[in-house]
């Protein structure tokens, strides 16, 4: 069991390290009050956008299968005491510290008079919903738990040609929950303050992976490449947005997310590895390196803009991803070493022995 969770750390890290990917092609659009026009690249964007709609999908699902494996194997006190440390905090922190760096940046730099750019949570939405659904989640975790693994032990019997179906309509229930109350959502303040949009569309990939946990089945490598074809051949009908297509290739967006989630998720899983120095090293600075990376971003997008760099978006791109990820790493790292920071963002301290890195719920 070790030898897996080693590959679904590995996993949860590099879904980190795609932040800058994502985050640099909005600043293509405009995004946080960088302006400065760039050609449109069709295939730039397809490139960069390639994981958006399963990265963190797929970050829910693997938080979901750590929460079932804690409260199950360390029970609720220690479930709780890890949610607070690692999750409830951390987001506190980061709020307070990341967001108004983020603002500062927006209105120096980039003289963003917007009020609308700076009231979000920007990058850090994921820890928001996260905590949302943590603090949900540790009203009963022993008994959400119980009655998970009660679910999972009668799915056991059934094919997963019955069981993706089965997933698939929770993934799509609450998708059309969300467009019902639309309206609803839009007219208040709160269910943007609190993520719950977010946390309604998340819920039924955390719930998916803590069944994933009891589930007493595997997807073997072939059906993980399978699974990921399906996802590419729906993302280029997606983008090529083929007129009398558009409709289809929307609704089963939600498929084609779990598809290659679920894909992914037994290829780390069923990873043999053991701990290395690197893996190590990247398993303890995925969270600070994502944290810092936008306020970075930010700073090397002003300094493109304020150097006349060009208006050619895959130059742009050249510079900014590249040392946007060296820089991350090296501040990353250096967050891990001061025990106050450790405190505030529930870091560990870098240890590259080759050991299996410490296991907390996602």
């Amino acid at each position: 069991m070790k030898e897996r969770l080693i590959g679904l750390d590995l996993l949860r890290s590099i879904i980190m390290f795609f932040g800058p990917t994502f985050h640099a092609s909005m600043l293509l659009t405009g995004a946080w009050g960088f302006e400065y026009s760039f050609g449109y690249a069709r295939e730039l964007d397809a490139a960069l956008d390639f994981t958006h709609y399963f990265r963190m999908e797929l970050f829910f699902l693997i938080s979901g299968f750590f929460s079932a494996l804690v409260i199950t194997k360390k029970g609720r006190g220690r479930f709780v005491e890890n949610r607070v440390k690692r999750i409830i905090v951390p987001t506190l922190a980061s709020i307070a510290i990341i967001l108004p760096l983020i603002s500062l940046e927006m209105s120096a730099l980039f003289a963003d008079r917007d009020w609308a750019d700076y009231l979000s949570y920007k990058h850090l939405w994921f820890l928001v919903t996260l905590s949302m659904i943590s603090l949900l989640v540790m009203l009963a975790p022993v008994t959400l738990s119980n009655a998970i693994a009660a679910v999972a032990r009668r799915l056991n019997a059934l094919p997963w040609l019955l069981l993706l179906p089965a997933m698939a309509c929770l993934v799509y229930g609450c998708m059309a929950f969300n467009s019902l109350t639309a309206p609803l959502q839009r007219s208040h303040e709160i269910f943007s303050l609190l993520q719950i949009n977010q946390m309604v569309n998340y819920l039924p990939f955390y719930f998916i992976g803590m069944v994933l946990y009891y589930l007493e089945k595997r997807i073997t490598l072939g059906w993980s490449v399978a699974f990921a074809g399906i996802y590419i051949l729906w993302y280029l009908l997606f983008k090529a947005d083929i007129a009398g297509l558009a409709l289809v290739s929307k609704f089963s967006k939600g498929l084609c997310a779990l598809l290659i989630c679920l894909g992914i998720f037994f290829v780390f899983k069923n990873l043999k590895m053991n701990a290395s120095a690197g893996v190590t090293f990247l398993t303890s600075i995925a969270l600070p390196f994502y944290l810092v990376h936008l306020p970075v971003l930010l700073l090397l997008a002003w300094m493109w803009m304020t150097v006349g760099g060009s208006h050619n978006p895959y130059y742009f791109m050249l510079f900014v991803i590249p040392s946007t990820c060296l820089l991350s790493v090296a501040l990353g790292y250096q967050m891990t070493r001061y025990k106050l920071l450790r405190l505030l963002f529930g870091l560990s301290e870098v240890n590259t022995a080759s050991r299996p890195p410490r296991q907390v719920a996602a």
